[in-house]
């Protein structure tokens, strides 16, 4: 028992990994793909069966239901945006006799506005906490599904169950992942321009010493733009949370408030701010900035400022598919250099981008059979990612799961429908890719996540509760301070021990023994 009980992640990698690499096989009118299946012809034929089943549910629900879903969304037109939910409708409503209106927020705004939404009891079914998974638990905002899971089977069925873990508290189920790449690791994104015309190589920055040096170069040969900016998700390098000189990620479980340094090999929760490696980031953020090679806008996010030609770079998180997303984003071919050189992606609990059923929705039932349909639907999960076919995009081959191109004289930042976080919807591997990116991105997902190093931690779930206040005081500390160290606003020699202070003032070490003291719980656990 011992042994199999060990083995439920890495097979949950493996699941997800067969998911990709069936579903990228169909061609773009598929619904999607299980893993374990012999063949993408049996799978198509499932799929197909689970949307009938769908379909002929409707029969069932006599009432017409309205579902509340928050949208992570920037930049797209109002009125584009109801096209969008009402074409959506149009496939939802005689399947399901329901209907969904989104709430659309900006991801600089999104933790602020869901909170006074939540807080408020206004209503809202579904959402994503993004990094508040275990504070809204705590909050009592969470509905335990457990018992709701005839309505969500194929969810279950596609994430597997070790995925599936990743939204558990104390082996409640609270919410289900959005299907997307499993691994994690992060890069900076430069134009490819940009790096021709100075001579530079990604290959050849090793360590920050050497990014500064690109940097240097970037900035004298385009005296006019900042070479490395941060946008509305934050400072440049802000996210960036691990051991540098061990040139590795860390697992920040969750809120980031306590993490794993050394995932692969150590279960010892720290604060990462008190760490060194944070020390010297600040040191370089800030010496960066008054060379000129940094500056934020917290208007405008990283990607497009590229795009707008104020900067050259910008943080990224890496996958097989960044550089062509983040590529169509900025306008420009783009090369990614890989910040822990040389390391694997790192296997952990996320919990981000993970769907949640309010607890005061009075109709989790309808919430979740609908989000169970939007899973398993290609169609509604490219109106979500890429807005109307034959205005907004249109699709010229049917290679891997799809390839699609703007209409013409159009392209990302002059489209009236645009999503940049198209990664936080339900499934990704149903969405269409963009024509230059690699068609079959989502079988080179399939590598990238049987990669991974897989944290001791990935399956386990803070609860908040007996720290919420602590949670609550620190996080408002780490708005304060972080996004301003990183961002080489603060010199890191006063403003950093002012920060650690004002954390220890507001109980980050009680919230890292109460974290050590559940993840030592779960780990026995786990042995039996």
């Amino acid at each position: 028992m011992k042994q199999a009980k060990g083995k439920r992640l890495l097979a949950a990698l493996l699941a997800l990994a067969m998911f990709v690499g069936l579903t990228a096989c169909g061609g773009p009118s598929e619904k999607t793909s299980s893993p374990g299946n012999d063949s993408s012809e049996k799978s198509a034929a499932e799929s197909g069966s689970k949307a009938e089943s769908s379909e002929a549910s409707a029969g069932t629900n006599a009432d017409p239901v309205t579902i509340d879903m928050l949208l992570v969304s920037d930049g797209n037109s109002k009125d584009k945006e109801q096209q969008v939910e009402d074409a959506i409708n149009a496939i939802l409503e005689p399947a399901l006799n329901t209907t969904v209106k989104f709430m659309m927020v900006s991801y600089a705004d999104h933790t602020e506005k869901i909170n006074l939404v939540l807080a408020s009891g206004d209503k809202l079914d579904l959402y994503e906490p993004f990094q508040s998974y275990d504070n809204f638990y705590a909050n009592g905002y969470m509905m335990d599904i457990s018992g709701y899971g005839e309505y969500y089977k194929d969810i279950a069925e596609l994430l597997g169950e070790g995925y599936m873990e990743c939204a558990q508290i104390d082996g409640v189920q609270y919410g289900l992942p959005s299907l997307k790449d499993l691994a994690q690791d992060t890069c900076v994104i430069f134009r490819t321009d940009a790096l021709e015309a100075v001579n530079a190589d990604v290959n050849d920055i090793k360590n920050f010493d050497d990014l500064h040096d690109v940097l240097v170069k970037l900035k004298e040969a385009y005296p006019d733009i900042t070479p490395l900016m941060g946008g509305s998700q934050g400072s440049a390098l802000g996210n960036l949370r691990g051991d540098f000189d061990n040139n590795q990620m860390a697992d920040i479980l969750g809120n980031g408030l306590g993490v794993l340094m050394d995932p692969v090999n150590s279960t010892e929760v720290t604060d990462y701010y008190q760490s060194k490696s944070y020390e010297q980031l600040c040191n370089y953020m800030y010496a960066w900035k008054q060379e000129g090679l940094l500056d934020r806008d917290s208007l405008t996010s990283g990607l497009d400022l590229m795009r707008a030609g104020k900067s050259l770079c910008s943080g990224y998180a890496l996958s097989p598919k960044a550089t062509a997303e983040a590529g169509t984003s900025a306008g420009s071919d783009v090369t990614a250099w890989k910040v822990y050189v040389d390391a694997n992606p790192l296997a952990m609990t996320s919990n981000a981008w993970t769907w949640c059923v309010n607890s005061n929705c009075e109709t989790p039932e309808r919430a979740l059979e609908m989000l169970n349909f939007m899973y398993t639907n290609k169609e509604i999960q490219n109106l979500l990612a890429w807005g109307i076919e034959g205005e907004d995009y249109q699709v010229i081959s049917d290679e891997g799961v799809g390839v699609i191109d703007y209409m013409e004289g159009q392209d990302s930042g002059t489209v009236n429908y645009y999503q940049w976080t198209k990664y936080s919807f339900p499934n990704n591997f149903l969405q269409y890719v963009m024509k230059g990116t690699n068609p079959h991105q989502w079988e080179e997902m399939d590598e990238w996540n049987k990669s991974a190093d897989i944290s001791l931690a990935m399956g386990f779930n803070f609860d908040a509760t007996n720290v919420t206040t602590q949670i609550a005081a620190c996080t408002n500390v780490v708005n304060e301070y972080n996004n301003a160290l990183t961002g080489g606003e603060l010199d890191r020699a006063v403003a950093l021990p002012e920060f650690i202070q004002k954390l220890k003032s507001a109980g980050i070490d009680e919230i890292v023994k109460e974290k050590q003291t559940q993840l030592d719980q779960w780990l026995e656990a786990k042995k039996k």
